[in-house]
């Protein structure tokens, strides 16, 4: 089950790589959107309010994860692309290495340091403070899981094989709803309790994942040995693959820190929206992941004309992929806002930000392709620099707004196009630019 992207009709291998990708980016959204959903009709709008506060955090701990795992495993893909299967072994043992260290100390530093985050970080409103506290510390202790699996996840899509990752996902995510509807619903264990579903779940994904990958490829199995050498260069690589991640994780606590200065209902509104927009995205989002692969094998075979025709192609699939998710989304807002027990104004402020920034993703959309395009290439730095601007300018804009008085509420997310308008032409400069076609993890 692994996919030579370096020969055969270019747009086939994208699309057909980029469908179990999608599925398991959705996937994995829902673990977050069952929570909100069992937490808001189960336990309160309040106790939903306090899960949401949470987000941010957790984006940003995915972030670092998926940060390190991307930078992973545009080694393997290039290695596997340039048919150096001897050094994947090393390759192998070295990411995973680096990502339960990294995960075993956010883990720890997580529990600890959550109240000083939620309250002086985020601006966590203080009659929901202590149960955003628990479900954060809850959720911590699946991190070091999550990055253990991220990086096998990475290291199975480099080699093509996105499906089982994909099966992972699906399962893990069964036993999470099992798990919160019995925690949650039957054992009446509040928030603890959906926190506690998702450790779980997390954890049994890895194993699992591991398992697999050991006994399956013989090229993937870990030995003994750390590679200062694939180190350095997975540093070099997941550094700034991270940052942007980091980055893109830190505008989403910036603005929920606006948010959080307004009511708690308006809190809840928000995060639902954003969990929504976040759904469209991460669908839209499998044609980045999957356009990185394609380029990292190209890449490593020097097959750059494979890489510019398929480029070409993604972005076709992904605007038409973009035109049927906006409609789905747009048309049907009010009863997937619905499903999290929202009611009344908090609904309707809801469906207004999903049905106006959904359709502004067509901005982004095509700079997605172009940043997958050039992580697989090795170019790591340009994205990372395009994101921070694009932060800079959206976010600083919001707060300009709030604080003059115009928008209010509404800043938090009207404003997000406008960097994504800047972000377009710069992802295209870049490309045009033909830089990336030299470079090499």
């Amino acid at each position: 089950m692994q996919r030579d992207m370096t020969t055969g009709k270019e747009w086939k291998h994208i699309l057909f790589f980029a469908m179990p990708i999608m599925l398991g980016n959705v996937v994995q959204q829902l673990y977050s959107v069952f929570d909100g959903i069992i937490v808001g009709n189960f336990v309160g709008e309040q106790a939903l309010s306090a899960v949401s506060t949470s987000a941010p955090l957790i984006f940003l701990f995915l972030a670092l994860s998926n940060g390190l795992s991307q930078g992973a495993g545009i080694i393997i893909a290039q290695k596997f692309g340039a048919k150096q299967f001897d050094d994947m072994r090393e390759a192998v043992s070295t990411i995973i290495f680096i990502a339960a260290g990294v995960g075993a100390f956010l883990t720890i530093a997580g529990f600890i340091l959550t109240p000083l985050m939620l309250r002086d970080l985020l601006g966590v409103p203080l009659e929901i403070l202590d149960t955003a506290v628990l479900y954060l510390r809850t959720v911590a202790v699946s991190l070091f899981f999550l990055f253990i699996f991220n990086a096998i996840a990475s290291v199975l899509r480099a080699i093509g094989n996105a499906k089982i990752t994909l099966y992972f996902l699906l399962i893990s995510t069964i036993v999470n709803i099992v798990l919160t509807i019995f925690a949650v619903v039957v054992m009446d264990w509040g928030v603890a309790g959906a926190g506690l579903a998702t450790a779980v779940s997390k954890m049994f994904a890895a194993v699992i994942a591991y398992v697999y990958m050991v006994r399956k490829y013989e090229y993937l199995r870990p030995v003994r040995k750390y590679s200062g050498y694939v180190g350095k260069r997975t540093a070099r690589l997941s550094l700034p693959v991270s940052m942007q991640h980091c980055v893109f994780a830190a505008s989403g606590m910036l603005m929920g820190r606006l948010v959080n200065s307004f009511e708690v209902f308006g809190i809840a509104s928000f995060a639902v929206a954003t969990r929504v927009d976040g759904l469209a995205f991460m669908m839209v989002f499998s044609f980045n992941n999957s356009m990185m692969t394609f380029a990292g094998q190209n890449i490593g075979a020097a097959r750059i004309d494979r890489v510019k025709r398929g480029f070409k192609q993604t972005q076709v699939m992904a605007l038409g992929t973009f035109a049927v998710i906006t409609t789905i989304v747009v048309i049907f807002a009010p009863s997937i806002v619905g499903l999290f027990g929202l009611t009344g104004d908090t609904l309707a402020r809801s469906v207004e930000q999903i049905r106006f920034i959904v359709p502004w993703m067509i901005l982004l959309t095509p700079s997605l392709i172009v940043n997958g395009t050039l992580k697989g290439a090795g170019d790591v730095v340009f994205p990372t620099i395009a994101t921070t601007s694009d932060v800079i300018v959206r976010v600083s804009l919001a707060y300009i707004l709030v604080h003059f008085g115009i928008l209010g509420y509404n800043a938090a997310w009207v404003t997000m196009p406008v960097g994504w308008a800047l972000l377009l032409p710069m992802a295209i400069w870049r490309y045009r630019g033909g830089k990336w076609k030299i470079m090499r993890a």
